[in-house]
């Protein structure tokens, strides 16, 4: 692809996810006001991506690179117990996942029911989550287990809360306290069945 190829895909994944971030749902986002703000035409997008739905998981994908590649290197620089690392770096995916909420649904919903799945999610389960809860546990669970026990209880925690005006039985997700509340619930609970899982 050509340099200017490349800027224009550029030009259109910072519009999509600027303009994601600020709605409230996926569908009041157009393929008009995408190009408009990433300063192309329509027939750009239709070019590059040939539907909406692809420029958006594309665009998804992306921001969510960036973050992590941003999060990995600042994950190098922690130094502290495993338990409290997996506490540390579950609050802040809580808060990524509430500050860009509609992006994060988007994932969430193409990985669980459109059976589409995001690479750098599952990196970061494989790369981060697993030695840490191996280290602590002893258990070496598979990729698939830890995202069924950990993961998934956290994802379907945010999926229920923006679906039911926020909450999540007596926990507003979108609440810092309230949401680490959970979090560390949901740790504890997932820990203690770890820690007793048959060798």
């Amino acid at each position: 692809m050509s340099d200017k190829g490349t800027r224009a895909k550029e030009a259109i994944f910072k519009a999509a996810t600027k303009l994601l971030d600020k709605a409230s749902t996926q569908g009041e986002v157009s393929v008009r006001q995408i190009a408009k703000e990433a300063g192309v035409n329509v027939g750009a997008l239709n070019y590059y991506f040939g539907t909406k739905d692809n420029l958006i998981r594309e665009a998804v994908y992306q921001h969510f690179r960036k973050s992590n590649e941003r999060y990995f290197n600042y994950l190098s620089t922690l130094d502290m117990p495993p338990e409290e690392k997996l506490r540390k770096i579950s609050k802040d995916i809580g808060a990524f996942y509430a500050r860009h909420r509609i992006l994060v649904r988007i994932s969430l919903e193409n990985d669980i029911f459109r059976g589409v799945k995001n690479p750098n999610r599952e990196y970061i389960h494989k790369m981060i989550f697993l030695p840490l809860i191996e280290s602590m546990t002893g258990v070496k669970p598979d990729l698939e287990l830890l995202i069924s026990i950990f993961a998934d209880a956290f994802d379907l925690a945010f999926l229920r809360a923006v679906s039911n005006n926020e909450t999540f039985g007596q926990y507003d997700f979108f609440d810092d306290a309230q949401r680490n509340r959970l979090i560390d619930r949901i740790i504890d609970y997932e820990l203690s069945v770890l820690k007793n899982w048959p060798s």
